[in-house]
């Protein structure tokens, strides 16, 4: 009997040897692959990383050229909307000087105030000083040939 437990205990303490060493070997495998798992997984991970941050990077830099466009545009329509105030101004202005022109001119021709409305008319229209001596140089030249104002019969 002892011969056969010492068999079996020999036979069951190696299983157990080789047991213990399947294990130790397995386990190492495991821990390896476990390794090489988190070094693929850290690849993975920084290369995500990378990848993101390139995007960010893209995206701040497109961002940054956007904000400079959205800024030229800004200023230009700025200066657009003084230019368009300027000539609704200046626009203005051309109204009322043609408004007070045509009521001077009509005045001219329904009255005999030629020799007080001329010179009003001569500013306004921004006649040269010839043009004023040709006006009147004209216009002496018709009286004296008596065709100036020609008037209506009635």
């Amino acid at each position: 009997m002892c011969g056969r437990g010492r068999g079996r205990g020999r036979v069951a303490g190696g299983e157990g040897v080789e047991t213990r060493l399947l294990q130790s070997r397995w386990q190492q495998q495991q821990a390896h692959a476990h390794a090489a798992a988190r070094r693929v997984a850290e690849a993975v991970y920084s290369s995500e990383v990378q990848r993101l941050e390139a995007g960010l990077h893209l995206s701040s830099e497109a961002a940054a050229a956007l904000h400079r466009e959205l800024e030229g545009a800004t200023a230009r329509a700025v200066e657009l909307e003084g230019r368009v105030a300027e000539e609704q101004a200046r626009s203005s202005v051309r109204d009322a000087e043609e408004t007070y022109l045509r009521n001077v001119v009509k005045k001219y021709m329904e009255t005999e105030q030629h020799e007080a409305l001329f010179p009003v008319i001569a500013t306004c229209m921004r006649f040269t000083q010839a043009e004023v001596d040709e006006i009147l140089a004209g216009r002496e030249r018709r009286i004296s040939q008596g065709t100036l104002f020609l008037r209506r019969e009635r």
